[in-house]
């Protein structure tokens, strides 16, 4: 290569070096002034109703509307504020109740979200999928199958989605029901075909149930979907042993721990 050709690729790797760190700085500027925008967006919305909470100190749904603005921003303690401003101005207004319970749920105070939701939905506020699965979900923590079970169903009845029937079904297996929960997770695969956690829970149930041919199939399938799931294969594992097929039983206990060493069985 001559000493002219060896400058000019010189060159050429210097202008895309160049050029690589002008668009990066470009892009980084682009990131940032998007991101003062958002910020200045953010504050002026608040502050704008800030002002009209002033003027109008009563209006119920005005302060809600600020706490969901504060909830947004991640400023727990000036959302709940407002809420109970709302609730005191209007003890009717059952959104006020319903952000305020969703503000507790997502701060892990279970008791009070549980008793704000359910006020929310003694008022009317009935029709809210996931007030529904929430309560569900805290109800199901504490051990009240039952009304976890009922919950459930109540999301199911707003919307027919695989999750939901999954849900319902993890329930009342808990609740002992394994018959209706095998009819939950068929629904849910009926829905969505390639639902990993669905094919195994039907598994287990078969299982439970003493069909064996279906759980295999259905341990096979979830497989088959996800073969990166340790714990589809521990489970699998679980079935084999039980049936006293050790070898099976070895090679996915194996399995499971060579995809997650740290996998941990409750």
């Amino acid at each position: 290569m001559t000493k002219d050709r060896i400058l000019l690729t010189r060159f050429h790797e210097t202008a895309l070096r160049t050029i690589r760190i002008a668009l990066a700085c470009t892009l980084l500027i682009v990131l940032s002034a998007a991101t003062f925008s958002r910020n200045i967006l953010w504050k002026d919305a608040i502050n704008l109703l800030v002002d009209v909470r002033n003027k109008s100190p009563f209006k119920a749904r005005v302060h809600g509307n600020l706490g969901r603005l504060y909830a947004k921003r991640n400023m727990p303690e000036e959302a709940e504020k407002e809420y109970s401003k709302a609730i005191v101005c209007d003890p009717m207004f059952y959104l006020a109740y319903n952000n305020m319970g969703d503000l507790y749920f997502k701060a892990g105070r279970q008791q009070e979200a549980i008793l704000f939701f359910e006020k929310a939905i003694s008022l009317g506020f009935s029709n809210n999928e996931d007030t529904h699965k929430e309560l569900a979900a805290m109800y199901g923590s504490a051990g009240d199958i039952n009304k976890a079970v009922s919950h459930f169903q109540a999301a199911l009845l707003i919307k027919q989605t695989p999750q939901n029937y999954f849900n319902l079904g993890l329930a009342l297996y808990k609740n002992g029901q394994t018959e209706r929960a095998i009819d939950q997770y068929r629904s849910a695969i009926i829905l969505d075909p390639l639902y990993a956690a669905a094919y195994l829970n039907l598994a287990n149930a078969y299982s439970e149930k003493g069909n064996r041919s279906e759980a295999l199939i259905n341990y096979q399938k979830a497989v088959q979907i996800n073969p990166r799931d340790a714990l589809i294969y521990y489970n699998l594992g679980v079935f084999y042993k039980k049936i006293g097929d050790k070898s099976n039983a070895t090679e996915a206990f194996k399995k499971a721990f060579e995809i997650n060493p740290d996998l941990l069985i409750k």
